[in-house]
């Protein structure tokens, strides 16, 4: 295990693999731990692997960055194997630690009406509006929502299309009361947009009001200040009307494969996550399901 090996892996990651910068930066910090941890890094063998997890624990790590690190080492290990380099993965039969199954935080439907249905009376909280609306309307990630462009939008047949983790595509519904806030907003829009911008700028959907492309930490802090300003009882992030999106969806239609494929998970335990937080009423499909939906009126 050289570091030219580590540097191949990361380069596969991102050219072939097409992982986000954050996923694979987790996996060359994993990996550099490790490899200074291991002594003899020309034949490593599953006892090494095991007394490398013992010492993370022993330092203080959590289970769930343990879990995320053996990850890391297995799928090197794999890679290896894939380029004819090894034979066997010698992390292939370690256990990984168990974690606690962390519940995600939600919006409950009484806050999320406090959150939402404000009158706005600038332009920015037109696109504030648009920007909380469809995350609760299409249970967005952070990142897919502010890489949205106008060419993603197809607001006759209330569908966007998304490019989530991996480069993977989907295209999701948008609620009916989205689809009025982003109407205003894009109506509103134009007085942000600048001679200057250049056309991958011109094409983005959420604009600050300098004209440059809403950044992940705008988005947070304009939710931060609206959290506040509708008087809600916590902090309120991004992710958190994911979470709801995904609760809300569960609890009326049950259909736990067609949130799964909503919300772009890859596996369905990532999903099941979310059958815990007490799901009761069944319903047909997305638009007899979500509160703020399409087709009701």
């Amino acid at each position: 295990m050289t570091d030219t090996d580590i540097i191949k892996f990361i380069d596969f990651l991102k050219n072939q693999k097409n992982y986000s910068k954050l996923t694979v930066d987790s996996y060359l910090s994993d990996l550099k731990i490790f490899k200074k941890y291991i002594k003899n890094t020309n034949k490593i063998n599953p006892h090494d692997i095991q007394l490398f997890i013992s010492n993370q624990h022993k330092i203080g790590k959590n289970s769930k960055t343990i879990q995320r690190m053996l990850s890391s080492i297995r799928t090197f290990f794999n890679f290896k194997i894939q380029m004819e380099e090894l034979d066997a993965n010698p992390a292939i039969d370690l256990i990984i630690p168990k974690s606690g199954k962390h519940l995600p935080n939600t919006v409950n439907s009484f806050e999320i009406d406090k959150l939402l249905d404000f009158k706005p009376k600038t332009a920015l909280d037109e696109r504030d509006k648009a920007i909380m609306e469809l995350f609760y309307s299409s249970g967005l990630r952070l990142s897919e929502l502010s890489s949205l462009t106008l060419a993603q939008l197809d607001l006759s047949s209330a569908l966007i299309k998304v490019t989530g983790k991996g480069n993977k595509q989907r295209i999701v519904p948008v609620g009916k009361y989205a689809i009025q806030s982003l109407k205003k907003w894009l109506l509103s829009r134009t007085q942000y947009e600048k001679k200057s911008m250049d056309e991958k700028t011109k094409q983005k959907l959420f604009l600050s009001q300098k004209g440059t492309p809403l950044s992940n930490r705008g988005i947070q802090l304009r939710l931060e200040y609206w959290a506040k300003k509708c008087n809600l009882s916590h902090k309120l992030h991004p992710h958190m009307l994911r979470h709801s999106f995904a609760v809300d969806m569960l609890t009326e239609s049950g259909n736990l494969r067609a949130v799964q494929s909503l919300l772009g998970h890859s596996n369905l335990s990532t999903t099941q996550i979310y059958t815990q937080l007490d799901f009761s009423h069944l319903a047909k499909v997305y638009y007899n399901a979500h509160p703020r939906s399409t087709k009701k009126s």
